[in-house]
């Protein structure tokens, strides 16, 4: 399991809360709830992760080198 993190603000005036990855700033998302706005995101950045992956390995063909790797974030 990576862990990534989430920036958390709240709007005062219309009572929302925005999350947005600091990794990964495509996954944007929001909530009623700081609850609901992180679950969001951890949905709206699995999303975006899945759809970029698709879209290098498409365009990397068939003769391209796929390998996993692992990151130990500090």
């Amino acid at each position: 399991m990576n862990t990534y993190t989430a920036v958390l603000q709240h709007n005062p005036k219309d009572g929302w809360w925005t999350a947005v990855c600091a990794e990964v700033p495509a996954a944007i998302s929001q909530g009623r709830t700081a609850k609901e706005a992180r679950t969001n995101l951890a949905e709206a950045l699995t999303l975006v992760l899945e759809t970029q992956r698709e879209e290098v390995l498409r365009e990397a063909g068939k003769r391209a080198r796929i390998e996993k790797v692992s990151v130990t974030a500090p």
